[in-house]
């Protein structure tokens, strides 16, 4: 008789080996059970998906709305109240560039044309057909793509500070998308990523 090693490995599980004991003239079989990883996520984790990096946003309690003092608050931006995210989730790093339009969509509607700069000039509708098409690619890998909630955007734009801006109290020219009618902007966007990120790791989040 001999002794064999019978090693499985799979990607997302954790790798296996298991000896089999083999006999001339009889047949042996073994099953072996593979686990799959456990990743511990922490804020601000890096992934992508579908060419898309994506920052891992924890679950948490906020106050969503402006303060009543806040200079440009919007009557909808009130009252304050408590919002409880239940569940951690996956949240753009940056905003879609034209290039990764392009490839999901196959057209580039932006009116500021280059691969690296947000895509602009799309409705509602032309979203949620990129995520549609995006859908497809993340079936295979059990991957659901969607459009957060208005209390999950600002959650992850506020990364866990209680200022009115995710760096402060004022408004900055420096930190803030101004991408129209600001000169220091020149009237057009800027490549993604080209502000700052919060503390989840997302870019570009004021304007």
């Amino acid at each position: 008789p001999n002794t064999y090693t019978v090693a499985v490995t799979k990607e997302g599980y954790v790798a296996k080996s298991q000896s089999v004991t083999i006999v001339e003239g009889k047949t042996e079989s073994i099953r072996i059970t593979l686990a799959p990883k456990v990743i511990k996520k922490y804020a601000g984790m890096e992934k992508e998906f579908a060419g898309i990096k994506f920052s891992w946003i924890p679950p948490g309690t906020f106050v969503m709305g402006s303060h009543a003092w806040a200079i440009d608050r919007s009557q909808d931006e009130g009252p304050q109240r408590k919002v409880r995210i239940s569940k951690g989730f996956w949240f753009g790093k940056y905003e879609v560039t034209q290039k990764q339009w392009q490839e999901i969509m196959k057209t580039n509607p932006a009116c500021f044309r280059k691969f690296d700069h947000p895509v602009e000039n799309v409705s509602w509708n032309d979203c949620q057909s990129f995520i549609r098409k995006l859908n497809v690619r993340g079936r295979l890998k059990g991957i659901r793509f969607r459009l957060p909630t208005e209390a999950e955007w600002e959650y992850a734009c506020r990364a866990g500070t209680k200022t009115p801006y995710n760096y402060g109290d004022k408004a900055s020219n420096q930190k803030m998308c101004y991408y129209m009618g600001h000169t220091n902007h020149k009237l057009k966007t800027k490549p993604v990523g080209s502000f700052a990120p919060n503390k989840w790791n997302l870019h570009d989040m004021h304007g």
